[in-house]
C-alpha cells in the first residue's frame, strides 16, 4: 500500500511531507503535512479489519459523551484513520497539567448511563483485542464473566496458562460479590488509560487518545492507570475531591481490578505478566 498516496484520496488534498512517527499493534501511524499546511496524523490498519472504524466511534463518543480533548477524525475507512495533529510537551508533565487530567477523568467518570446499566451500546477494543460490552444490571456480573473470565479463557485457548489458573479465575469469579460491593453508580471510562494514551500540553492535557469506552465501576479505570504509573499522588488527591475513592480500593479494589488489564496483557505478550495474575489469585483464593 502506497500509504501517502491514500492519505491524498483521504483528505483530497495533495501531501508535501510526511514521516512515520510509530508503530501501532495494527499498522504504522504517519504524521502528515498536506499542501495547504495543515499537520495530520494518519493511523493505519494493515489487518483491514473494523478496528479503525471501532476507534473513530470510539474518538466521536469521547467528545460528544464528555466533552473532554480527544482528536477529531476528519476521515475513517477500515484502512486508515486521519485526525489534526496534536503537538505534545515531552518531559516532565507538570502539575498543572495533571491536575487537569484529574478534573478531565472525574468529568468522564460523571457521565452515567440513563438507565444504569454497564457495558456499552457496541463492542470495543482494548489493545487491539475484542473488548464485548453486553448490557448487565450489575456490575459484578459484568467485570467477572465479561472482563475476567472472558479473557482468562481467551488466555487458556492460547496457550497462555493452563486449566489450573483458570479454574482459580472461575473461583475468584464466583466469590468477586464477597470482596467488592456493587459501585455507587456506572461511569463513562477512558478504558486503556496508561501514559501512552495521554497527550500532554504545557499546562493542560492535550488529549486522549485509542480508548476503550464502555460503562463500568470507575475506580477499575483508576487501579489500571497505577499499573504502569500514569500519574502521580497528586492526580488522585485532585480526582478525590471530585469523587472520592472507597476506603478499600488501594487494598483491595485496586489489585482484583488490575487483573483485567493484567490479563490483556498476559494475552497479548505473556512472559511476566502471567506472574502477576497468579499472585493476585493466590492473594484473593
Amino acid at each position: 500500500m502506497n500509504h501517502v498516496k491514500r492519505v491524498a484520496e483521504l483528505i483530497d488534498e495533495d501531501v508535501v511531507e510526511s514521516r512515520e512517527v510509530a508503530q501501532g499493534q495494527v499498522g504504522i501511524v504517519l504524521w502528515i503535512k498536506s499542501a495547504s499546511g495543515r499537520e495530520l496524523v494518519a493511523k493505519f490498519n494493515g489487518e483491514h479489519n473494523e478496528n479503525l472504524l471501532i476507534e473513530a466511534r470510539m474518538l466521536d463518543d469521547l467528545f460528544a459523551l464528555a466533552d473532554i480533548p480527544s482528536p477529531e477524525v476528519l476521515a475513517r475507512s477500515s484502512d486508515c484513520l486521519i485526525m489534526p495533529y496534536v503537538p505534545s510537551h515531552p518531559g516532565r508533565v507538570s502539575e498543572s497539567a495533571e491536575a487537569h487530567a484529574a478534573r478531565c477523568v472525574a468529568k468522564l467518570h460523571a457521565h452515567s448511563p440513563e438507565d444504569g446499566r454497564y457495558g456499552y451500546s457496541y463492542d470495543t477494543l482494548i489493545g487491539g483485542l475484542d473488548q464485548p460490552n453486553p448490557w448487565e444490571e450489575d456490575w459484578i456480573t459484568f467485570f467477572s464473566q465479561h472482563r475476567l473470565v472472558r479473557m482468562g479463557r481467551q488466555c487458556m485457548e492460547k496457550g497462555r496458562f493452563g486449566e489450573d489458573v483458570m479454574q482459580k479465575i472461575d473461583a475468584l469469579a464466583d466469590r468477586l460479590g464477597d470482596l467488592i460491593p456493587e459501585p455507587r453508580e456506572a461511569g463513562l471510562v477512558h478504558g486503556d488509560l496508561w501514559g501512552g494514551n495521554i497527550l500532554w500540553g504545557e499546562e493542560t492535557v492535550a488529549a486522549f487518545i485509542d480508548p476503550a469506552l464502555c460503562y463500568a465501576d470507575p475506580e477499575a479505570e483508576l487501579a489500571f492507570s497505577t499499573m504502569f504509573h500514569t500519574f502521580t499522588p497528586r492526580f488522585y488527591e485532585i480526582y478525590g475531591e471530585y469523587r472520592p475513592l472507597s476506603e478499600d480500593f488501594w487494598e483491595v479494589r485496586k489489585p482484583l481490578y488490575n487483573l483485567y488489564p493484567l490479563l490483556v496483557h498476559v494475552m497479548i505478550y505473556g512472559g511476566g505478566y502471567q506472574a502477576e495474575v497468579e499472585q493476585t489469585l493466590a492473594r484473593f483464593s
